[in-house]
C-alpha cells in the first residue's frame, strides 16, 4: 500500500523545495535527506552508519525502498577480525560448543568458542564441517565420535543443538553422558543469532582464524531487517551456512555464561612447568592417579569424588 501511494505521489508535480509532490487529491512529502531534527548532525549520522546494517541505515535515515534481503556480513568486514597469529586450539581450553547437524544431502558443522585471555573478547576455538557425497549423507556416528572427542580434549561447558534436527545424536550423546542443551532454530532466535553475531563482528569482539570454509559459510548467510532486529537465514540459494549458524548459536551461549579468564594456550596441566607445578605444589601426591573426571572410553565413574580445595594466594 504504502509503495503505491509513493508511486502515485511521485508521478505527481513537484510543488516544493522541501520535497513535496501533488497527484490530484494526494499531496505527499516524501524526503531522503534525513537532516530535520536538531540532533541530526553530520557525526550523528556517521556513528548511525557505523552501527546499522547498510540497508539499516538507507530504510531508516535515507527514506530510500531496500529489498528485505542482503549479505548478512560483508567480506571486508569479516576480514577485518581475522588474526593471522590466531591458529584452531588443540586441546585444554575451556569451550562452548554448538552443532548444525544436515539431513540428508545438507552438509553439517560444529564451531567452539571460548573467551579471549583477558576474557574481553571471544575467539573462535576451532571448527569441523562435514560435507555429504551424492547417495552418502553425513555420518551421525562422525559427528558423535567428533563430540566425545572433543570432550576428551577440552573442557566443555556447554554444547548446543537443534532438537528438530539433532534428536537421535542429543539421545546417543546422553547416554554417553555427554549433555546437549536444546536451541530451537525459531525466528526469534534467528534473530538472536544474527543480533548477537552481527554485534560481535562489527565492534571487533570476535577473533577467528583463517579459514576459507569459514569464512565462505558466514559470507553465504543472508540477513534479513525486522522490527526486532536482523535475522540470520539462509536465503534463496543453496549455498551452506551451517558454520555460521554453529557459530552464532555458540557465541550466544558462551555470552550467556560469561566469561572465564584462562590463557587457552596454557601448558597442560602435569607438563612440568606452569599451572602443572602449581597444581603439583596444591595437591601434591594426587598427580599421576586416575583421574577424577572421566574420560568418554572409560567405565562410568563413581558417583562421589574427591573434592581438592586450592589454596590459590597462600
Amino acid at each position: 500500500m504504502l509503495e503505491k501511494l509513493y508511486q502515485r505521489g511521485m508521478r505527481g508535480k513537484h510543488v516544493s523545495q522541501y520535497e513535496v509532490y501533488v497527484a490530484g487529491g494526494l499531496c505527499m512529502f516524501w524526503g531522503h535527506t534525513g537532516r530535520r531534527q536538531p540532533w541530526h548532525t553530520k557525526a550523528y549520522f556517521e556513528q548511525e552508519q557505523e552501527d546499522l546494517r547498510p540497508n539499516q541505515f538507507r530504510r531508516l535515515h535515507r527514506n530510500e525502498w531496500v529489498v528485505a534481503e542482503s549479505q548478512f556480513i560483508e567480506p571486508e568486514a569479516w576480514d577485518a577480525i581475522i588474526d593471522s597469529n590466531h591458529s584452531p586450539i588443540l586441546n585444554g581450553g575451556q569451550m562452548h560448543v554448538a552443532i548444525d547437524l544436515g539431513v540428508k544431502s545438507d552438509s553439517s558443522a560444529l564451531v567452539a568458542v571460548c573467551f579471549d585471555p583477558s576474557g574481553k573478547k571471544l575467539m573462535v576455538a576451532f571448527h569441523r564441517i562435514w560435507k555429504p557425497v551424492k547417495n552418502h549423507p553425513v555420518q551421525l556416528d562422525g559427528v558423535k565420535n567428533y563430540v566425545k572427542e572433543i570432550c576428551r580434549r577440552h573442557r566443555v561447558k556447554t554444547i548446543s543443538a537443534d532438537p528438530s534436527q539433532a534428536y537421535l545424536l542429543i539421545q546417543q550423546l546422553q547416554q554417553e553422558r555427554i549433555t546437549v542443551k536444546e536451541f530451537t532454530q525459531t525466528q526469534a532466535n534467528g534473530i538472536r543469532m544474527g543480533e548477537t553475531l552481527f554485534s560481535l563482528n562489527k565492534n571487533g569482539n570476535l577473533i577467528a582464524y583463517p579459514s576459507e570454509e569459514l569464512r565462505a559459510h558466514v559470507l553465504n548467510a543472508v540477513g534479513i531487517d525486522t522490527a526486532g532486529g536482523v535475522r540470520m537465514t539462509k536465503g534463496r540459494t543453496s549455498k551452506k551456512i551451517d558454520a555460521a549458524i554453529a557459530l552464532a548459536m555458540a557465541c550466544i551461549d558462551a555470552i550467556e555464561s560469561g566469561p572465564k579468564i584462562f590463557n587457552p594456550k596454557a601448558i597442560p596441566t602435569g607438563v612440568g612447568r606452569g599451572i602443572g607445578m602449581e597444581l603439583k605444589r596444591q595437591i601434591g601426591s594426587t598427580l599421576g592417579k586416575p583421574s577424577p573426571f572421566r574420560d568418554m572410553d572409560d567405565e562410568p565413574p563413581a558417583k562421589v569424588h574427591e573434592v581438592f580445595r586450592f589454596r590459590w594466594g597462600e
